[in-house]
């Protein structure tokens, strides 16, 4: 009979990161305020100005699973 440990990790693993992500995104929990703006307006929004090696790295690093690795 084959072990289901590394299989269970696994999913409790990946329940755990997916918690981080949406918390990080979700942080802070108050002081939101209603703009007037879809939550989709992004979509059609322009690219931002610039972006910096840091944020692009950060972000990949959290939201991307085979970064982990």
């Amino acid at each position: 009979m084959e072990s289901r440990g590394p299989v269970l990790l696994a999913r409790y693993l990946t329940l755990a990161w997916l918690g981080l992500v949406i918390y990080g995104s979700l942080h802070p929990f108050s002081g939101w305020r209603d703009t007037g703006v879809s939550p989709f307006a992004f979509l059609d929004g322009a690219w931002p100005r610039y972006w910096t090696t840091f944020d692009l790295a950060t972000n990949v690093a959290v939201t991307s699973p085979w970064a982990s690795c």
